[in-house]
């Protein structure tokens, strides 16, 4: 095994790290911890989600970067030693457009001094809730989160099917 191949397995690791504390992270705000503060006694939860804000932010951050600077490395490197067809080029383009679309988002949240739960659907009609939920605010970014983490598994399926080829 060369140093370079060395290099982007830990690089692909820490992409990996990042992509999962990123989606993960983000599950356990919306389904664990922004439930159980709304179920808290008002006097109990003063400054908790502060408190939890500024140390996800923290955490986030170092994400975004990592993610950022691995993606890159990947990229560039899966590109220049592979014959890969238009499928991987519009899957991966789609993938980028959306992890820097959820960067905008929570670049978005933080600008406006607002915590992703402020962030709310419109109130309209249920089936209209239901269908801009996940479009809106942090439940935004767990969604393409999660779709991003698709298209990573679609993209190593075609270069797997262009080994083989």
């Amino acid at each position: 095994m060369s140093f370079l191949d060395i290099f982007l397995l830990v690089i692909r690791w820490l992409h990996g790290i990042a992509a999962t504390g990123w989606v993960g992270g983000g599950l356990f705000y919306l389904l664990i911890l922004r439930p159980v503060h709304q179920r808290m006694r008002l006097d109990s939860r003063a400054g908790l989600m502060q408190s939890v804000n500024t140390e996800f932010r923290n955490i986030v951050d170092v994400f975004i970067i990592t993610l950022l600077v691995t993606g890159i490395i990947l990229g560039v490197s899966r590109l220049t030693t592979q014959a890969l067809g238009v499928p991987y080029f519009a899957t991966l383009a789609f993938k980028v457009f959306l992890a820097l679309w959820m960067f905008w988002l929570v670049r978005r949240m933080r600008h406006r001094h607002q915590k992703p739960e402020e962030v709310n659907v419109p109130q309209r009609g249920t089936l209209t809730r239901l269908l801009l939920a996940p479009l809106q605010g942090s439940n935004a970014t767990v969604t393409l989160g999660m779709v991003v983490f698709m298209l990573a598994d679609i993209l190593r399926l075609l270069v797997e099917k262009n080994l083989g080829s």
